[in-house]
Formats: C-alpha cells, structure tokens, sequence
C-alpha cells in the first residue's frame, strides 16, 4: 500500500521536472530542488513517525503486528518558493508575472512562464512552471512488528522486499528500532504504573520509476533519437530518529507522549538521455542537437533536515487489540492513527 501510493503520487509530478531541463542543467537542478522538497521531505517524515505508541517494551517473547496510517502536514511555507530568490542562471519569469510558484505540495494553480536568456536579451518563452498537487498533506501506512528481548529491550521492523509495478516502479524498504526501557534501573520508580523508555530508529526506502519527455514543440536534429526510452527517476529516502517515551502502564487505556529529535534526507535522480534545446537564431526556434543531449542530469541530494519533536497520544487496548492515536508537533506536523495485536 505504501509503494504503490508513494509511486502513483510521485510519478505525474516528477516526470513534470524533466522540463526544467529547457533552461539548461544548472537551472533546471535548482528550480527542481525548490518544486520537489516539501513532497520529498513530507514522505521522509513519514518514515520516522508511527514507531511507538507506548513506552513499554514487551517482555521477552512478547511481540505486536501494528499498522499504522502517518499523515504528514507540509507548513504554510513550503506550499510556495519564490523563483527570483533561485540562483538561476538563465532562466527567469517572463516579465509581468509573478515569481510566486506553486510546490508540489501547493495548490492547483498554475505558476508563472518561464524565460530564457541569452546575455541580457530574453530569447524564448519556453515552459509555464507546473501546478501543484494540491495536497499539502501525504497519508502513508506503515505495517511493523515488535519482539521483546532481554533487559527490557525491543527490536521493532519494517521490511519489505523489491517489488516491481514495470513501468508504474519498483520500491523496497527497510526499517530498524530499539525501545529500552529506563525505569527498570531505578527500583524507587519500577513499580510506579509508568515507564520510561529511549527509542532508536533508521528507516530507508528506495523507489524509481520511468519516465518520458520528448517534448512536442521542439525542434529534433534528424540524428537524434526517436525516443528516449531510457528515462528514470530514482528516489531514496531516509530517517533517523532518537526520542525519549513516556507512558502509562494500565490495563485499558493509556497516555503516552515522547520528545525527540529526526533528522530526515531524500536523494533524487534522473538517469538516461534527455533533450535540452538551444535557440536557432534564423528561425527562432528551440532546436535540440545530438551534441546538446543531456545525459544522466540530475543526482540531487535535497537539504537534510534536523527537527526536534513533541508527540502525545493515546492507547486503548482490549485483550490483544491495541487501538493508538497521536499528535507529533514540528516543523512538518504528523497525525498517526493505528490498531494491532499486541501479546505482553
């Protein structure tokens, strides 16, 4: 479920950024970078949420299976970027508009055209920057189980192994965390109904998918090719994360809340060949030449993000069912909700 809506999600909006590419490498790779990170950062974020919703490891050879569903919020902030502010080159909005765009995590608007230059003199009006999705938000599942160990120790994972939808992509994921519960080394406190528990997590996830651009309003060399059929995109995102639990520890229902600290990262690349047009002076027309094909052009590393974070939630547990719902306060905010089987 994850694979399969991060990939139909991600696949309109990313092929759209191949685009970019009209204006040359340099300014295609900044203008990408301001469109795609708040989604980019949004999935990532998502990847460091859902791990916990007690403070309590399982005793040995307890375990749980948890699903968890993590809508990440992307701030105000990020459903915009300002072009002019963009260290482009060669590219600019066209005179008269605004150098407002939306992000992908923006609104269906359409942002302003862009121009290219040559010197000081604009030479060609070449793209209108792409909507957005109009979804400042992203809704993942995360399914993982939890084994208790020694020591008041627990091992949590998530995994799933490669899956290929052919052209639609192919994705795998892997995740590790360890809860420790701190109470027990203080006898005054390990029979209070309370614990308190510090959590390590990694989580990675890798995605590609192909793509195609070949635009209709240029002009093509007869030596270059017909297609490009080796166009890809390939994302990897990852997410650690450190926080300090605290729950209750009763029968039914329960409280639990946890400060922390993630550090999120997302890896962007556009493999194969692509067309970048140069203007023809005679006709006034964007050409693309065989000498003028950009290969592999992208391989973004997008600013990595450090946030702290303050979660509080609730448990509700019937025999073996466990239902969860919490809050988690930062920069890109996260509401979980989940339900499990959870054996002691």
């Amino acid at each position: 479920m994850f694979f399969l809506t991060l990939s139909l999600h991600a696949q309109p909006y990313l092929s759209r950024v191949a685009g970019f590419l009209a204006g040359g490498v340099n300014d295609a790779t900044e203008i990408t970078k301001a469109y795609v990170a708040p989604w980019a950062n949004m999935y990532a974020t998502s990847l460091s949420a859902g791990w916990y919703n007690t403070a309590r490891p399982h005793k040995l050879g307890g375990f749980d299976i948890t699903l968890t569903g993590n809508t990440v919020i992307a701030p105000s902030a990020e459903r915009t970027f300002d072009i002019s502010k963009l260290n482009l080159t060669h590219t600019a909005v066209h005179p008269g508009s605004s150098s407002l765009s939306p992000t992908i995590a923006g609104k269906r608007t359409d942002g302003p055209s862009m121009d290219i230059f040559s010197g000081t003199d604009t030479v060609a009006n070449v793209y209108k920057m792409p909507k957005g999705s109009g979804l400042p938000f992203v809704i993942t599942p995360m399914l993982q189980a939890g084994v208790g160990l020694i020591k008041g120790t627990e091992i949590m994972i998530r995994y799933s192994p490669p899956i290929n939808y052919g052209k639609t992509g192919k994705m795998d994921m892997w995740g590790v965390g360890l809860k420790h519960s701190l109470f027990q080394w203080i006898p005054v406190l390990n029979h209070l109904p309370v614990d308190m528990s510090l959590m390590l997590s990694y989580n990675r996830f890798n995605t590609g998918c192909d793509i195609s651009f070949r635009p209709t309003n240029f002009v093509y060399d007869a030596d270059v090719p017909l297609a490009f059929d080796d166009q890809k995109m390939q994302m990897t995102l990852q997410a650690g994360t450190a926080n300090l639990l605290v729950s209750t520890t009763l029968p039914l229902v329960n409280f639990y809340g946890g400060v922390g600290y993630a550090i999120t990262r997302a890896d962007i690349k556009l493999s194969g060949t692509y067309p970048v047009p140069t203007l023809d002076p005679a006709t006034q027309t964007m050409v693309v030449h065989s000498a003028n094909l950009a290969k592999d052009p992208y391989n973004m590393k997008l600013e990595t993000r450090s946030d702290l974070r303050y979660t509080l939630g609730m448990r509700i547990k019937f025999g073996l069912l466990t239902i969860h719902a919490d809050y988690t306060y930062a920069y890109y905010s996260i509401v979980s909700t989940g339900i499990g089987l959870s054996f002691r």
